[in-house]
């Protein structure tokens, strides 16, 4: 394989918008760099890196060593979960296709669950440095904890993600090369295209199709040439290749779009084409078509998009999605609006005897619990850790309190018919009857749990628990 870099394989800019969404999704900075510490794509807040230890010349070097080290370092085992030099934790992973490395995957800063902050370093640091340290400590402490677990998920997921989508790059490449060699050799061209991974169409000035490799479908070519190309489109899809070949045909230019084809089982498939003109004697004879299959492109955006607006482990809304959600309905209502707010009692108790895989199961059942007891409607979210939400658009208190008594006869239900665990939730409630009043109806709803919770908790002791 030639070498390539990062940018070669990958359109940056659609990669931001993807980063974009996996920063906000997984509440923590990405960035993608070049092997020599160069940034392609950076996402997420991160004002401690900006604002602080990238103005210190003394912090600034540490960075710069920690990041000029790092593809030497990633050379000798493919995933990094450690304190950079500024006491802040970093995880790196190496991009690579065919043994070749492209660039760096690096999630980070954040802080690890397992391990508390060093205050009395970063103390020392914010004096060292002459850093305000009222503004760095609000800095360090915006930063938000993970268990290692998880960034390893996250990094092998992104990882794993990035490698299929720079396979796709090369595999395009690769196709335009293939069909650039059959261009360049007319006597070689119908041999060659035959087998050109890439569908290869030629069509003329009426839409008649003159030469096809291949179908999509597995069809035998010869059935379809001399037929007219827009009648075996979808009528969505007719527009839209008219409106090319006009391009092609009236103004020589190459022009790039996209269409989605129908296939017997019902499912969609997704074409890129790259259409072109055929010159002959000065003048456009016909127009060339090359398409590529970015169907798997397409699956793995869609799954992007889910992870960006869903938590992985309940498939529930998640806390940006419900943000985002909860400032619409300010302005746009219907109200009333209802909230209500959820936290599975004892919580820690079970992580700590069973394990987190207990605790997960336990979520995961809060979160039948409530698609069954709630609207279509509503929105339900987890706001991260066992905490929970319930956005009722145009509910009445009633209307609320009837859905608690379902969600309550769930939850006895689901005690009697599932061995491990029993579930406990702690419920608060407050309907906002106008915009204005709809945050501090979450806050109500918030102090209505805890003071439940607070009712249920058995007499103070050295021990803690949620």
């Amino acid at each position: 394989m030639a070498r390539f870099t990062l940018p070669d394989l990958i359109d940056l800019q659609r990669l931001q918008r993807m980063a974009d969404r996996l920063a906000a999704a997984g509440s923590i900075p990405l960035r993608v760099l070049g092997l020599d510490g160069t940034p392609w794509v950076t996402a997420g807040a991160n004002p401690i890196c900006r604002q602080f230890h990238q103005v210190c010349p003394l912090t600034a070097a540490r960075c710069q060593e920690y990041f000029t080290s790092l593809p030497g370092r990633l050379n000798k085992t493919p995933l990094l979960i450690e304190a950079c030099p500024n006491n802040l934790w970093e995880a790196a992973a190496l991009i690579s296709l065919a043994g070749e490395p492209l660039g760096i995957l690096l999630l980070g800063p954040f802080l690890l669950s397992s391990e508390l902050p060093d205050l009395a370093y970063f103390n020392h640091q914010a004096e060292a440095c002459n850093f305000e340290p009222s503004a760095y400590r609000t800095a360090l402490h915006r930063l938000s904890f993970h268990p290692r677990q998880r960034i390893e998920a996250l990094l092998e997921s992104y990882t794993e993600m990035l490698h299929s989508l720079a396979e796709s790059g090369l595999q395009r490449i690769e196709q335009q090369r293939a069909v650039h060699s059959v261009i360049q050799s007319e006597a070689r061209w119908r041999s060659l295209v035959s087998s050109a991974p890439a569908f290869i169409t030629t069509v003329g000035r009426n839409g008649v199709i003159l030469f096809l490799n291949r179908s999509p479908d597995d069809q035998p070519p010869q059935k379809f040439i001399g037929s007219n190309l827009y009648d075996l489109l979808p009528a969505a899809e007719t527009a839209k290749t008219r409106q090319a070949l006009q391009t092609v045909f009236e103004q020589g230019q190459t022009v790039e779009y996209e269409t989605q084809l129908p296939r017997p089982d019902g499912s969609r498939r997704w074409l890129k084409h790259h259409v072109g003109p055929i010159l002959l004697e000065g003048a456009v004879s016909a127009a060339l078509f090359i398409s590529t299959d970015i169907s798997e492109t397409k699956r793995t955006e869609a799954r992007l998009s889910y992870l960006s607006t869903h938590d992985a482990l309940t498939g529930l809304y998640n806390r940006a999605y419900f943000e985002s959600e909860i400032s619409r309905l300010q302005s746009e209502g219907p109200f009333p609006i209802s909230i209500i707010v959820a936290d599975v009692d004892g919580m820690k108790r079970v992580n700590d005897a069973f394990g987190h895989a207990a605790g997960d199961e336990l979520l995961r059942r809060v979160a039948k619990v409530l698609h069954k007891a709630f609207r279509q409607q509503d929105l339900i979210a987890r706001l991260g850790g066992d905490e929970f939400v319930v956005l009722l658009p145009g509910a009445p208190l009633s209307v609320a309190q009837a859905a608690l008594q379902r969600v309550q006869k769930l939850i006895a239900r689901t005690n009697t018919e599932t061995a491990g665990q029993p579930l406990r939730l702690s419920l608060g409630v407050h309907t906002a009857p106008d915009g204005k009043s709809l945050l501090q109806a979450l806050q109500k709803a918030d102090s209505a749990m805890y003071a439940e919770k607070n009712q249920r908790k058995p007499a103070p002791s050295s021990g803690g628990d949620s």
